[in-house]
């Protein structure tokens, strides 16, 4: 990561990952190299807080729960299932409930704009995962190919 992120250090810029790349640590050398990050992370990732776990929350749609340690805050928040974020590019927001009078849940704004930059992304993995014919086209194209480069190799030896 170091390799990375060597030319933008110290410029402030603003990075959104999805839970693949998130961890604490990460977040951290980030933090100290003026690269702000927002990003959803498993929960049993090294670093995350033992309080935060899905065995010890018993979250209601809507409930928000917030753990900080230095520049880096751990998000949790129920909407269908549990969402969990990593942030230091916001502020934390303030824990509780996040319900209208309906008892619907409403997304909190770091939930909004995560979504707002990250979201075609998802939408485009989604999509991408659903579909097997790249995989198939691909498998079927390589032997053909294989043997006529044999050939031609063993030819010119």
């Amino acid at each position: 990561m170091a390799n990375l992120t060597r030319g933008v250090e110290g410029f402030g810029h603003k990075l959104y990952m999805d839970n693949f790349f998130s961890s604490p640590n990460l977040y951290y050398d980030l933090a100290q190299k003026k690269i702000f990050c927002c990003g959803t992370v498993r929960l049993h990732k090294k670093g995350m807080p033992m309080d935060l776990k899905p065995m010890t929350l018993r979250l209601k749609r809507g409930d928000i729960r917030i753990r900080t340690r230095s520049n880096v805050t751990a998000v949790v928040w129920k909407d269908n299932r549990d969402v969990c974020l990593l942030i230091n590019i916001h502020d934390p927001p303030r824990e509780g409930n996040y319900r209208d009078e309906h008892g619907n849940a409403i997304k909190p704004a770091i939930m909004v704009d995560y979504n707002r930059h990250m979201g075609t992304v998802d939408k485009v993995d989604r999509m991408a995962n659903s579909y097997k014919a790249s995989r198939q086209t691909w498998k079927w194209t390589i032997p053909p190919v294989r043997p006529g480069l044999d050939h031609n190799v063993s030819k010119k030896t």
